[in-house]
């Protein structure tokens, strides 16, 4: 926490990673979010949807981190849903049973 200028964000092979903490909307400055093979990681929290900078939303090699929203943001309780609409999200995600990979970003 206090991070407030940070615009990247790089998590790399955190096998005991659970979660990211719902504090991440602190993070207002946030542009990028790469996360990669934290295989424990559970999907992200809600509070994603409040980075108002956010453009980039990558995550492979986390199977647990799959959640509907990825594939359709416009569900109800979608992080994303209000983002969505607003910012034109783009994604390509993929899934399986132990793969998990997703690309979101802004359309320009």
């Amino acid at each position: 926490q206090g991070l407030l200028s940070l615009q990247t964000l790089k998590i790399y092979g955190c096998e005991g990673l659970k979660e990211i903490p719902e504090w991440i909307d602190g993070f207002t400055s946030l542009r990028n979010l790469f996360i990669y093979n934290c295989p424990k990681l559970m999907p992200l929290p809600k509070q994603i949807g409040n980075l108002p900078n956010l453009e980039t939303i990558q995550i492979r090699g986390c199977p647990g981190a799959f959640a509907e929203w990825w594939e359709d943001p416009t569900i109800p309780d979608s992080p994303l849903k209000h983002v969505a609409a607003e910012m034109r999200w783009e994604s390509r995600c993929s899934s399986s049973r132990d793969y998990f990979s997703c690309y979101k970003y802004r359309k320009a």
